[in-house]
């Protein structure tokens, strides 16, 4: 009687979610998603050469970041737009959560030299948090070794959480300029992209992107060239839906030098305006996971339930017969 006993108690305890003198913990479940882009030695080049004289006016503008780790929230609003030639921007990171494992422009190679990979922290090194910081450590792209800039977003949950971080729009860098005869220009550059995401259970998500484009439009804003992301990069983003098995982690990082892109033949004398936008985001949904041993706990309950009723049907047919 005492064993029929404890068995019904334990599995009504189970169901109800009343009487257990211990509650069962649950695992940790954990998703990240990171992205990040640094371009270095943005040049720009005419052809013919003598046909691009400088640019005349400038403007660089932040637009500001935003994280989100659990409504724990984090932004800064964007800049005022700096007009100086050669203006250098550069945010301190915006976190929420652990974020001990992250220092400004660690994504960046621009003080050390171009470097084939990023040392971004891998999944589960930190505990939860939203990250996202950006730069323009070099806004002079018609001389010297050319522009530097970029932007990093990372996100990581566990047991339930969600994260995301990134710029709330496009980082903007943009130069005026005109023609003393038609040309066409090119670009050239360098780049570092990290997209990677990682789900340890089926039903998480993650995803991360970036954006890189190259506009060119006249004075009063008609487009006549632009390559965007899809052009420019191998990969800019990178996904897992709810249906990545369990454990699944994706690569799409690449890293190139000697790009080049070319205008179509720009006209003399018209003022055009070179616009350069970048940026970075990536959010992840997590799972709480009840532990092996809650699940064993829960079967073991609902068993003695089946035998503690088996054991009064046969009891009933007893006194039946």
């Amino acid at each position: 009687m005492l064993r029929k006993s404890f068995l019904g108690a334990t599995a009504v305890a189970l169901i109800g979610g009343a009487g257990l003198t211990v509650a069962p913990s649950d695992a940790n479940a954990t998703a990240f998603a990171y992205a990040a882009i640094e371009v270095e030695n943005f040049l720009i080049s005419a052809n013919p050469s003598g046909a691009f004289g400088g640019f005349s006016t400038f403007r660089f503008v932040e637009k500001g970041m935003t994280v989100n780790l659990n409504n724990n929230t984090g932004n800064t609003a964007a800049s005022a737009a700096i007009t100086t030639a050669g203006a250098v921007l550069d945010e301190t990171p915006l976190c929420v959560g652990d974020c001990s494992g992250f220092v400004d422009n660690l994504y960046s190679t621009a003080t050390g030299g171009f470097q084939p990979t990023n040392p971004v922290p891998g999944p589960a090194s930190n505990g939860s948090f939203a990250i996202a910081d950006m730069n323009m450590l070099n806004t002079v792209v018609a001389s010297g070794p050319g522009g530097a800039f970029g932007a990093q977003s990372g996100a990581q949950g566990t047991g339930g959480q969600f994260s995301t971080a990134g710029t709330t729009t496009d980082q903007e860098m943009q130069w005026n300029f005109t023609l003393s005869q038609d040309a066409t220009l090119t670009f050239t550059w360098d780049h570092v992209v990290t997209l990677l995401a990682g789900v340890e259970n089926q039903g998480e998500t993650a995803s991360a992107g970036v954006g890189y484009t190259i506009r060119i439009t006249t004075s009063i804003g008609d487009e006549v060239f632009e390559a965007d992301a899809g052009d420019l990069l191998s990969f800019d983003s990178v996904n897992l839906n709810s249906n990545a098995p369990d454990g699944t982690s994706r690569d799409n990082s690449s890293n190139a030098t000697g790009n080049t892109v070319t205008t179509g033949t720009l006209d003399q004398g018209v003022e055009y305006s070179l616009v350069v936008l970048f940026d970075s985001s990536a959010t992840i949904t997590s799972l709480n996971v009840p532990e092996p041993g809650t699940l064993g706990l829960l079967g073991a309950g609902l068993l003695g339930l089946g035998l503690t009723g088996y054991r009064r049907r046969k009891q009933v047919k007893a006194a039946a017969a």
